[in-house]
């Protein structure tokens, strides 16, 4: 992937997506999202400082749906913590492959897409998924690093997924191109530590004292086991965050 480095003042349109399009915020975030929107469109995109990053090429071809980024190949409205400054209502999207954020802007030598700094990303948010920077929160090794999705994010752990797409090349009789395959992988962070989970039974393993618990939890919603498996896990820890208490030190 060729990248030019695209300075922090780009010229460029002094143009924000309205808030009414931000339906991919969470309702308790629009009164902030208005401020900052207004606070944009008030000093201009070129001084925002969000667009500070490189050029973006796509450098694979791609036919029909099985493309490398997260929900759709369009750019979509979301948000972005960006050098510790939160910005709403720009068109983004995430390539999962090369765990990249891109967003829109059709005039930075030729590309269409400006590819963030991925040091700088705090966090963002689109089409209703969160996801969070592992990078730049840890200074140590985890089983996940990068941008990875926080599924529930209770008082005492959070349940996180991690997008990743494996690359195939194929061929027709006239050219190249590639296809992209959805991989996932779960992990639970408790304790100030990060464990895959695979089952129901590698959750009970890190609470063995609320076995019960969760396993009335998971009969509550048998049904969407098979139908929803994500879901299923979504719901019976959502549930569980409410009834868990952590041991302190008076316990021991």
């Amino acid at each position: 992937m060729k990248k030019k480095a695209v300075g922090l003042y780009v010229v460029l349109n002094a143009l924000v997506w309205g808030v009414s399009c931000m339906g991919v915020l969470r309702a308790q975030d629009l009164k902030e999202a208005n401020r900052y929107s207004q606070f944009d469109a008030t000093i201009g995109l070129i001084n925002s400082g969000v667009f500070a990053g490189f050029a973006y090429k796509e450098e694979f071809r791609v036919l029909g749906s099985k493309h490398k980024f997260f929900y759709s190949p369009d750019f979509i409205l979301g948000s972005v913590t960006y050098d510790g400054q939160e910005y709403f209502g720009y068109k983004m999207k995430y390539d999962v492959y090369g765990d990249a954020l891109l967003l829109y802007y059709a005039g930075v030598y030729g590309s269409q897409a400006v590819q963030l700094i991925k040091d700088r990303v705090t966090e963002f948010e689109i089409e209703g998924h969160r996801f969070v920077n592992l990078s730049i929160q840890e200074d140590r090794e985890l089983p996940a690093s990068g941008f990875i999705e926080v599924l529930v994010e209770g008082d005492h752990f959070t349940f996180l997924k991690k997008h990743r797409k494996r690359i195939l090349k194929k061929s027709d009789r006239k050219s190249l191109y590639h296809e992209f395959k959805d991989r996932r992988a779960y992990y639970m962070r408790l304790n100030d530590e990060m464990t895959q989970v695979k089952s129901l039974t590698h959750i009970t393993a890190l609470f063995p004292e609320y076995r019960k618990q969760i396993n009335d939890l998971a009969a509550k919603y048998n049904e969407l086991k098979k139908s929803d498996p994500e879901y299923y896990y979504i719901s019976i820890l959502s549930d569980f965050d409410t009834v868990f208490e952590p041991k302190t030190e008076n316990d021991l």
